[in-house]
């Protein structure tokens, strides 16, 4: 489900570029998918009379954690930075016809984050991601599809370098992939 992230705003001003003291004027709204101990987000914003810079806590992540968010921009597909409490983002002044569509991935231990399907609007689901494990120097990921299916899964390195690897489901219909493109 999709829910709005914040209240509407109260502001009435177009000519103020950015606005950080009240909710956005506009649509913004969030969508979570959760997998054991991970939240990813995906956030829509449309119809913005006004640049807005937001926080983690700004859109109801809990502001008693040190949230840190690889965030991917779904429509330019492309990996946008970091989004944390330290590191704000902004949504642009926007009508219907371009609206922003942002993934927002946990940013794991060792500094890797799984963006999920690049080609997809929704980057990582429940139906399709079985497991996500976390290692010193990797993110492991299992997968689920149809045999013979070529899935496409993004990752963010800790140095902010968006990397993809494809494979190829196998006849049991599971495949694991690692952040290096090992699959198996």
């Amino acid at each position: 489900l999709i829910y709005r992230a914040i209240p509407t705003g109260t502001g009435t001003s177009t000519s103020t570029s950015t606005n950080t003291n009240q909710g956005p004027d506009g649509e913004v709204y969030l969508a979570h998918t959760s997998l054991p101990g991970r939240d990813y987000g995906y956030l829509l914003s449309a119809s913005l009379a006004y640049d807005w810079t937001f926080t983690p806590q700004d859109i109801g992540y809990d502001s008693d954690t040190d949230t840190e968010l690889a965030v991917y921009d779904v429509r330019a597909k492309q990996y946008v930075g970091v989004l944390s409490a330290d590191q704000p983002m902004t949504l642009h002044k926007s009508g219907k016809d371009n609206f922003q569509v942002l993934s927002l991935s946990p940013i794991e231990s060792n500094g890797w984050s799984l963006v999920g399907e690049v080609n997809k609007w929704v980057g990582v689901t429940q139906a399709r991601y079985l497991e996500v494990t976390t290692t010193p120097t990797s993110i492991l990921v299992e997968v689920t599809g149809v045999k013979g299916e070529n899935v496409t899964v993004g990752f963010v390195s800790p140095e902010g370098e968006l990397m993809t690897h494809s494979c190829i489901v196998p006849t049991e219909g599971v495949m694991k992939l690692t952040t290096q493109g090992d699959c198996f």
